[in-house]
């Protein structure tokens, strides 16, 4: 099972039918395809800030590599390290490109496909159980947020299978 961070539109109220129609559920985990080609993960999901700091950095090493100022060796090795970065932190990149949109965290929902929870989350959120974790989206404020909305679903009360 997955857990996925659970994002609706900032300002909405428990119970809004048209907050849960905007919900957005993201995977939390490690992104293979962010470790392969990082420039071009980013670029696909609109990501900019991790694309032109990426462009810049990995840029550079190329350069750097090719004016033989660094070793070939340690071109390969920086850059396969930028990818494993970029791909355990592709995940918080999505989820902060959401918050500066307008979007605020409405909790951790575990399931096995997104669908699912999304399905669960809504089900907590019609019944006015799940309230934003966050007054305002991540844009307003420089230092980072520890969410502090519940947990959905990751202990369900309901049999197991």
């Amino acid at each position: 099972m997955a857990t996925y961070t659970l994002l609706i539109p900032a300002g909405a109220r428990p119970g809004s039918v048209d907050a849960l129609e905007r919900a957005i559920a993201v995977k939390n985990g490690f992104r293979v395809w962010a470790i392969l080609f990082p420039i071009l993960f980013a670029l696909v999901h609109r990501l900019w800030r991790p694309f032109f700091a990426l462009l810049a950095v990995m840029g550079a090493l190329g350069v750097l590599g090719a004016l033989d100022m660094v070793p070939d060796f340690t071109v390969i090795v920086l850059d396969g390290l930028i990818g494993v970065y970029a791909g355990l932190a592709a995940a918080d990149w999505i989820v902060t490109a959401h918050e500066r949109n307008g979007f605020v965290s409405a909790g951790m929902v575990a399931g096995d496909s997104e669908d699912e929870a999304l399905l669960v989350f809504a089900h907590a959120w019609l019944k006015g159980q799940v309230e934003p974790a966050f007054a305002s989206p991540a844009a307003n404020s420089v230092a980072p947020r520890v969410p502090q909305g519940p947990v959905i679903g990751l202990f369900p009360e309901s049999g197991g299978r």
